[in-house]
């Protein structure tokens, strides 16, 4: 029954394309006003993020949705993993302002010093990453747990005009993607950031996020990533 009452609130409309957030101009008032709200509401609602003094800094800093050039790049993203063998792993992603870029935080600790600190984000699983851009539409990210002295290198983003065969449910608006790849250049996970979803392509583990935001939130569902295996991570917002 509370399946059945779920799929009824999440109506089709919920799921359309909120083209009026990525089409303002650039107003920094209103983005961090905005944001702060909803990221006080996504702490109380899921018990993430709280957020440190690093990314408070990084956040008085965003002015728009998308990262200025780009369709494929946001300024603030938070992440909810389908749930696999009792973990929920959610993510929050911050674009790094060229201003902030030589923070002590964003370099050594095995940081190469070639390339540009792009991102920096953090899990509940107690990691962060800083993600380096490399050339252009190309970028590592290097990772360490809470505790590690070094970063290394976990995987590279690389954003292509065209879209590789996936097992993608949704249908897509926009020609790019963003690929993700190991070590040897293989595609471990697609990032998909512009598409008409439906609740029947969610997994059921991410049923009540979706409904969450579709009910308490101004943001609808139109981000995500499939790994190889199938497993669905979305964003917002």
């Amino acid at each position: 029954m509370n399946v059945i009452l779920l799929l009824a609130l999440i109506s089709l409309p919920a799921f359309s394309l909120s083209d009026s957030f990525l089409r303002m101009k650039t107003d920094p008032a209103y983005t961090q006003f905005l944001m702060t709200k909803y990221l006080g509401w996504h702490q109380k609602k899921f018990g993430f993020p709280v957020l440190s003094p690093l990314e408070k800094n990084l956040l008085g800093k965003i002015d728009h949705w998308l990262v200025a050039g780009s369709q494929e790049l946001y300024q603030v993203t938070l992440g909810h993993r389908e749930e696999r063998l009792g973990r929920k792993k959610q993510s929050l992603r911050i674009w790094i302002h060229p201003d902030l870029r030589k923070e002590k935080e964003f370099s050594g600790s095995g940081l190469p010093s070639s390339g540009e600190p792009w991102f920096f984000e953090r899990t509940n699983e107690n990691s962060s990453c800083v993600i380096l851009k490399t050339e252009e539409a190309v970028f590592d990210s290097w990772c360490r747990k809470t505790g590690d002295a070094r970063f290394s290198w976990d995987h590279r983003e690389r954003i292509s005009s065209e879209h590789t065969r996936w097992n993608n449910p949704f249908i897509l608006q926009l020609p790019t993607e963003i690929r993700i790849e190991d070590q040897n250049g293989e595609i471990i996970a697609v990032s998909y950031h512009k598409a008409l979803t439906h609740i029947s392509g969610v997994p059921r583990p991410l049923l009540q996020v979706v409904a969450a935001h579709t009910l308490e939130s101004p943001f609808s569902m139109e981000r995500y990533l499939i790994e190889k295996d199938g497993t669905m991570t979305i964003y917002y917002p």
